[in-house]
């Protein structure tokens, strides 16, 4: 999964709250935000809706099961993704923002 395809799937979810949004120290780059009313009730479903994006593929090897070397690439995809997370407050809400991910295509 590159991160252009995870900002795409984010998007889908979550299109109604996202937008093109350049955070503090960006200097006018841009990357995906989401508003939100709760960051945390939003970073625990975030987590919960990629998860359910990786495809499990298994290697079946002399009758062992091993999970296929993608899946590993996938979540180190997502990890690197939440540990850089950071938000703002914008009036009522808050944004959640990953400065290393671009906006979604359909920005």
């Amino acid at each position: 999964m590159t991160p252009q395809e995870l900002s795409n799937s984010i998007y889908y979810i979550y299109k109604d709250d996202c937008e093109s949004y350049s955070g503090r120290y960006m200097y006018g780059q841009k990357c995906l935000g989401i508003r939100c009313d709760n960051p945390i009730i939003l970073f625990v479903e975030l987590i919960k809706e990629l998860i359910n994006t990786i495809t499990v593929k298994e290697v079946i090897v002399n009758d062992e099961c091993f999970f296929h070397e993608s899946i590993v690439n996938d979540f180190q995809v997502i990890l690197d993704l939440l540990k850089d997370l950071k938000t703002d407050d914008i009036g009522m809400q808050t944004i959640l923002y990953f400065p290393n991910l671009p906006p979604p295509e359909k920005y």
